[in-house]
């Protein structure tokens, strides 16, 4: 994440002085990184949520656990975390099954 974040700023930054110096072929390519760096964030995060829902899924078939905080803890993650991932797999469950 902090990778994409620092190509993402850079991109920018330098996208804006192209644009300064009305050098139309460096905007481009510093948009397209700039693109890029943004998708490679958002799958990261997209793909570090689903690690947590399945760890979040495997704890709760083992052994359902009374307080969030204390599975939590077992996890290694924090308790909002957990409530997202409690959230997310809920929602999951009332949707349509898709064939």
């Amino acid at each position: 994440m902090v990778g994409s974040t620092l190509i993402a700023l850079s991109a920018a930054a330098a996208g804006v002085i192209a644009a300064c110096r009305k050098d139309s072929l460096w905007v481009a390519i510093t948009m397209g990184a700039l693109a890029a760096a943004v998708i490679g964030a958002l799958l990261a995060s997209r793909f570090k949520d689903a690690a947590v829902d399945n760890a979040v899924r495997a704890a709760l078939a083992g052994e359902p656990a009374a307080d969030p905080v204390d599975l939590a803890f077992a996890l290694g993650i924090r308790p909002a975390t957990l409530r997202l991932s409690l959230r997310r797999l809920e929602q999951g469950n009332r949707q349509p099954q898709q064939k």
